[in-house]
């Protein structure tokens, strides 16, 4: 199903979620009645050979009538969508306007939504504030590329209209500026009444208001509103919607929020795994309301499956000569500054941003990104540990001439790590940065027009980054993302899964590792993402190492050739051009030539 005018790999199949296997029946029963029923109905016959053209035809049925009928799937996705309270439940509240794209929810979306509404129309007797009726909320976990700002302005609209919770107030929070602008123009777009809190002092105005106007802002802001206020808020019926939350929402920050509302209903929504850890804590706040796994998105063709490569083997830092060069140059330094000099020049990611480190890997993925798409739509996004090092790669990538890049980065004030031992920022950055204000003229523009012509434009084909477009960026046609950079736990999570969202000819997301990020598939979520703290089910089908693709290729091979084993002649071609004029044997045919031909592909 889908919207007038959705593209066909954008169009979903529908997932009844049942709240047991009681209810499952149940509807399998109803379902079997109803086509019984209308198969069987005379009357429905009668009415239809009523048309002129049909007037006095033969009831193809009639033999049949009071027969019990076969259920198929479709019948089942009719029944599931097509039932009148559905169906008008997904044309009211769960289609929304995106900039004139019309959209509607995808199942787990629907069911996401309604479970917690129906959570929230329930409330308790405030145990901090006496008189004051308050709701449980809890987590929602649906993964990266499920459209999780769509799921809150669908949520928003809802608790908007409910008729049992009057007068709510809504609060969007993140944890980045970039992140509040996303879902303020989210909403925006959406037409729907937002107000974004850029102080201390607009969310404290907001809050203290009756306006039914949305509330979008970031989490610092809690810590300037609980500085200006002089007392708690304890107005019934608000709700804060946290994105990308759990991790804020149950630590030092959520102690702030509880100060500020301690009557409000917290809902987080994340896109990576809850830790067990978390889960347990989320638990306390109402517990996990619905979870979309990455296999269940791969699984409905939501997000692309993940090939990871790695392109280059760890280099092993050979520590006794590089102590003693230190303890030369440290000699004039007192014990402290040997200390803090030796740490910020021996990290492995102070190594890597070596010129000649990098110019290989700059060389390197030059080459490969030609190979593979250049010429194509797609693009690529290239990680790099800080700052100086973008600026370099995007330096060789220039000199190397064989595809267009740009570095997009925050202001040099931010640092990121890349201050020199005496805590001066490289020249080259400020270089950089000089050029990008001279030619953009603010920060803000700069960051704008990057992120649209990586987006909309031909070029530029690769654009480098440190921790820019990590996470809460989607660019469908970015295909490729080439790990120059160490990352860790959920940010590796959020960073590989830009990769994976659906396009046109689109059949993977690459992640080309040049840094030992992931060194071999079956220890890649042990070592960078606390895989042991996960449940194993929750990242199931996350990324595929593209040597297990490679391997398949001989048996993939062979089912090709198994389809003409009836052949005698092996060397007869007008013999195979009678074989496949069987359309069934074209077909099966076609099929396993497909997935060789892709499999060959990703092998080369």
């Amino acid at each position: 199903y889908g919207t007038t005018a959705t593209e066909e790999e954008f169009w979903g199949a529908w997932r009844e979620q049942y709240t047991n296997r009681q209810a499952e029946e149940n509807q399998k029963t109803t379902l079997q009645t109803l086509k019984n029923e209308s198969i069987n109905n005379t009357i429905y016959w009668n009415n239809l050979l009523r048309n002129e053209e049909r007037a006095g035809q033969y009831n193809p049925y009639q033999e049949a009538i009071g027969a019990e009928w076969s259920i198929t799937s479709q019948d089942e996705h009719l029944y599931n969508i097509c039932r009148p309270e559905r169906l008008f439940d997904l044309i009211f509240n769960f289609i929304v306007y995106d900039a004139g794209a019309k959209i509607i929810a995808r199942y787990q979306q629907y069911f996401g939504v309604r479970k917690t509404l129906e959570r929230l129309k329930i409330s308790s007797p405030s145990p901090v504030v006496p008189g004051v009726m308050v709701r449980t909320g809890g987590v929602i976990w649906h993964t990266q590329g499920s459209g999780k700002s769509y799921t809150m302005v669908m949520l928003a609209q809802l608790l908007a209209m409910e008729k049992t919770i009057p007068n709510p107030k809504i609060i969007l929070v993140t944890d980045r500026v970039e992140l509040d602008d996303q879902i303020y123009q989210t909403f925006a777009k959406c037409d729907k009444e937002v107000v974004q809190a850029k102080t201390g002092n607009d969310l404290v105005a907001y809050l203290s208001q009756s306006s039914d106007a949305i509330v979008t802002t970031i989490i610092n802001k809690f810590d300037a509103a609980v500085k200006k206020m002089s007392e708690a808020i304890t107005t019934p019926n608000v709700f804060v919607l946290v994105d990308e939350g759990h991790r804020t929402q149950y630590g030092t920050l959520n102690v702030k929020m509880q100060r500020v509302l301690p009557t409000a209903c917290f809902i987080a929504f994340t896109g990576t795994p809850l830790m067990k850890k978390e889960k347990n804590t989320a638990a306390k706040f109402g517990g996990i309301i619905d979870s979309y796994t990455v296999s269940d998105a791969v699984a409905d063709g939501a997000v692309v499956p993940l090939l990871f490569e790695g392109r280059s083997p760890l280099f092993n830092v050979n520590e006794r000569p590089l102590d003693n060069y230190f303890n030369k140059i440290s000699e004039p330094l007192n014990n402290y500054q040997r200390a803090d000099l030796k740490r910020k020049f021996s990290r492995q990611d102070a190594l890597t941003a070596g010129e000649q480190i990098i110019y290989a890997k700059a060389w390197d993925i030059s080459q490969h990104y030609k190979d593979n798409w250049q010429g194509t739509c797609f693009k690529g996004q290239l990680v790099a540990p800080n700052k100086q090092a973008a600026v370099r790669y995007k330096r060789f990538l220039d000199e190397i001439g064989l595809v267009s890049s740009e570095v997009l980065v925050s202001p040099p004030d931010d640092r990121e790590g890349i201050e020199d031992a005496y805590g001066h920022i490289s020249d080259e950055v400020l270089i950089h940065w000089k050029n990008m204000m001279d030619k953009y003229g603010t920060a803000k523009k700069y960051d704008e027009t990057l992120r649209q012509a990586f987006k909309k434009n031909d070029t530029p084909e690769i654009i480098i980054v440190v921790d820019k477009l990590l996470t809460g960026f989607d660019n469908p046609r970015n295909v490729v993302l080439y790990l120059c950079r160490r990352l860790r736990e959920h940010t590796l999570f959020q960073a590989i899964t830009r990769v994976n969202r659906k396009y046109a000819g689109k059949e993977f997301g690459y992640i080309i590792d040049y840094d030992g990020v992931i060194e071999e598939l079956n220890r890649t979520l042990q070592l960078y993402t606390s895989y042991e703290d996960y449940d194993n089910q929750d990242l199931e089908d996350t990324i595929t190492d593209i040597q297990e693709e490679i391997q398949q290729l001989p048996q993939a091979h062979s089912m090709v050739w198994d389809i003409f084993k009836t052949i005698s002649n092996k060397k007869d071609s007008a013999a195979y051009e009678n074989f496949l004029s069987d359309e069934a044997l074209r077909t099966l045919f076609f099929e396993r030539l497909s997935r060789f031909a892709r499999l060959l592909k990703n092998g080369t």
